[in-house]
């Protein structure tokens, strides 16, 4: 009966006690010899040469549907004044939904917060990666991490490519990675909003997008990936049809290409990022992730790709809900 008493005693115990968490404080050396996932190059067309866009209709920001969460999507701190690739350093945890990615020891992306038990990337920063991924929220300097940041582990299992990626053809270049634990959120990490309409044509052509990411500031190959994230802002969305005027049939509906023809936007170690513009409430959404730029280079000025995220709506809420 005594020993009954003692082990019920410590059972209590054991379900009172704190359950430690899966999160842990940042350092640097979580992102110290990582290379930069190289991003995703697609061929122009050898006939093409890179222009300026002829001038695009907007579609009216108040069209463009709500959000679902009161709070996704919003801005901690005022712009920086002022890289990915000729753009500028943001103001610490300015845009709280994006993360860093890293494949444990090997390759370093970025991603967004969709939820607070997924994260969302490209397929490529996924497909091949068997350490599994340092997920890390929160976070400004990779070389300087800020106590806010913090990171989890997450098994090469809990990683979730789309079905129909196909890696020579950079279509469905879309990924899902599910955290272990819940992140907690605050004013320096929240979740991302997408745009919930079923927008799979042209209706945000003209839109101004921004782009975030620790990528590379140029496409020197003697240049690593950014230790502070950056933005670039202004970054006008395409028809696909001028897109795939570059790329050929390439382009599909799971496709929207932006305007770089002044040779700023995204590059290697950028990839997975999303593709954000901003409503008129101020919410930004996530209409693309972060997929391949020109065979020419970061700068050429051909125009990025990104996968659209409202071609693939019901895939991420099917599998994240």
């Amino acid at each position: 009966m005594k020993f009954l008493v003692i082990l019920a005693a410590c059972l209590l115990a054991a379900e009172a006690a704190p359950k430690k968490s899966l999160w842990r404080p940042t350092t640097k050396a979580d992102f110290q010899n990582l290379k930069t996932r190289n991003i995703m190059q697609m061929q122009a067309l050898s006939f093409v040469k890179p222009k300026k866009p002829s001038p695009l209709p907007t579609t009216p920001v108040s069209a463009i549907s709500a959000p679902r969460q009161a709070d996704c999507g919003l801005e901690n701190t005022k712009s920086a004044s002022g890289k990915i690739v000729g753009g500028a350093e943001t103001n610490p945890n300015q845009f709280p939904w994006v993360s860093a990615l890293n494949c444990v020891n090997t390759f370093f992306c970025t991603s967004s917060i969709v939820n607070e038990n997924w994260i969302l990337t490209a397929a490529h920063c996924v497909d091949g990666c068997n350490n599994g991924w340092d997920v890390t929220v929160g976070v400004h300097d990779l070389s300087r991490p800020e106590s806010t940041a913090q990171t989890i582990h997450a098994p090469a299992s809990n990683g979730m490519t789309h079905p129909l990626w196909d890696a020579a053809l950079i279509i469905n270049d879309i990924a899902l990675v599910r955290l272990p634990e819940a992140i907690e959120f605050s004013d320096v990490v929240r979740p991302s909003c997408m745009v919930d309409s079923g927008d799979i044509g042209d209706d945000l052509v003209g839109q101004e997008t921004t782009c975030t990411g620790w990528g590379k500031l140029s496409d020197s190959p003697f240049e690593g990936r950014a230790d502070k994230m950056h933005f670039v802002r202004g970054r006008k969305i395409i028809t696909n049809e001028e897109c795939a005027g570059t790329y050929g049939s390439t382009i599909t509906d799971g496709h929207v290409c932006i305007d770089t023809s002044d040779g700023k936007g995204v590059c290697s170690g950028d990839s997975g990022g999303p593709l954000n513009l901003q409503t008129a409430s101020g919410q930004y959404k996530t209409v693309g992730v972060t997929s391949f730029v020109s065979g020419a280079g970061c700068a050429s000025g051909y125009p990025h790709g990104f996968t659209r995220t409202t071609a693939y709506l019901d895939w991420i809420l099917d599998n994240t809900r």
